[in-house]
């Protein structure tokens, strides 16, 4: 008699303990905690990954542009960049004045007044502003061209040159 009374006293028992709630608390947290810390970083690669696709871009249309030219003279952002299209529709500002990255800063296609090889504007830089500085740091992730060369500058940015 006295099994029966102890089994039917569990079976009316409903409900979590005490000790489960707190660990499954505990996990949930932990997880929160987790997904806080590894969320930049993810998001920082998933955005050096865009913006590689975009310079690509930038850099096919520079180069399609002024095929043929001796130089790059003339080239800047709202003069030639912004109307032959050379950045891509999602790298537009709503007034389609500047070329804006993933980070939210400027973007900006210039021709160099100095360039590697001593002649005015026969080389071109795509300049990034407010890059973070986890990916300045990890320069190992930027995607670069062969024939390129960056520049990591403070205050936050990246200089491509080509």
């Amino acid at each position: 008699m006295r099994e029966s009374v102890l089994v039917n006293y569990r079976k009316s028992q409903k409900g979590f303990s005490l000790l489960e709630l707190l660990l499954v608390l505990g996990i949930v947290a932990a997880l929160i905690v987790a997904s806080f810390i590894g969320y930049p970083k993810v998001r920082d690669a998933r955005y050096v990954d865009v913006e590689a696709k975009h310079i690509g871009q930038i850099y096919a249309s520079v180069r399609n542009v002024y095929a043929g030219q001796p130089d790059y003279s003339g080239l800047a952002t709202t003069a030639v960049a912004i109307p032959a299209q050379f950045f891509p529709d999602d790298m537009l500002s709503k007034k389609n004045t500047w070329g804006i990255s993933s980070w939210g800063g400027y973007v900006v296609v210039d021709a160099n007044d100095v360039s590697p090889s001593g002649l005015a504007a026969s080389s071109f830089t795509i300049s990034y502003s407010d890059v973070p500085d986890s990916v300045c740091k990890n320069s190992h992730t930027l995607p670069l061209h062969p024939v390129s060369t960056y520049q990591c500058f403070k205050p936050k940015g990246y200089k491509w040159q080509w």
